[in-house]
């Protein structure tokens, strides 16, 4: 047998170790300070565009809340020239001398323009009102009593004056009043006469105001009867009927109220 030895490298036995690059920790760290800083500087961009927007919503809602909706006249400010001797002319009707050597300032000839009347930006504003003059609206004249009645107070009737007439005034002499009962706006009543033993009956109103439908009734039990309807302004009736010892029925009406007794006063 032949023992072939070969030519190939020889292991000395020591581990085989694989070299890995380490990173750059100083780049990475640079990098994420750059990316921490940008970000930074987002938020603060962003930020300061909000506040922007809120302040210009803010002075939008002051301008139209305050403004008082007239047109200011704008003016172009008014030149001042040097002349000789130290005066100082302007083109406006505010143009105010200076002594000599006195330095002029155009905001100066601003504020005596509008002081004087003069047209310039915010001068209808800004400028403070003269001595004795009220910036407030004077107040309405104080209102005078009308001797004319208004429209509304003429409509309203005056309350009409109680009946003139009485019902004993109505049935005559020698009657008196033994019953009566409410209709509303009138009333009916029943009297008697002792002497001749008859009894009377009358619609009133209490305040008459006009022709009004109204009626009187009377019936004796076992005879006969009576009424008077028809429109009255002051009563209806008298209805008279003879009862001695006798019960009757008597009522009345007025306007769409009516009412009748049952058979009563008897003797």
């Amino acid at each position: 047998m032949t023992e072939t030895r070969g030519t190939g490298p020889q292991w000395s036995g020591e581990p085989l170790v694989t070299a890995v690059p380490q990173p750059d920790w100083a780049a990475l760290a640079e990098r994420h300070e750059q990316e921490v800083r940008r970000r930074k500087q987002i938020r603060m961009v962003a930020a300061g565009v909000a506040a922007t927007a809120a302040v210009g919503g803010i002075i939008a809602t002051v301008v139209q809340v305050s403004g008082t909706g007239e047109k200011t006249a704008h003016a172009p400010a008014t030149a001042v020239n040097r002349i000789g001797g130290g005066q100082s002319a302007s083109t406006g009707p505010g143009a105010s001398s200076t002594a000599p050597g006195e330095e002029v300032s155009p905001f100066a000839a601003v504020s005596a323009s509008a002081t004087a009347g003069g047209p310039s930006t915010g001068a209808s504003r800004s400028a403070a009102p003269a001595a004795g003059a009220s910036s407030a609206a004077p107040p309405p004249p104080a209102r005078t009593p009308s001797a004319t009645p208004s429209p509304k107070e003429s409509q309203t009737p005056p309350p009409a004056a109680a009946n003139p007439y009485s019902a004993a005034k109505v049935c005559g002499g020698g009657y008196r009043v033994v019953d009566s009962h409410s209709l509303g706006g009138a009333s009916v009543y029943l009297l008697f006469n002792a002497a001749t033993g008859s009894n009377c009956v009358v619609t009133l109103p209490d305040h008459p105001g006009g022709s009004v439908a109204m009626n009187a009734t009377l019936a004796v039990q076992g005879k006969g009867s009576a009424s008077d309807p028809g429109s009255f302004t002051y009563y209806a009736g008298p209805v008279t009927e003879n009862a001695p010892k006798s019960c009757v029925q008597w009522g009345g009406s007025y306007q769409g109220a009516s009412w009748t007794s049952g058979w009563s006063h008897c003797g």
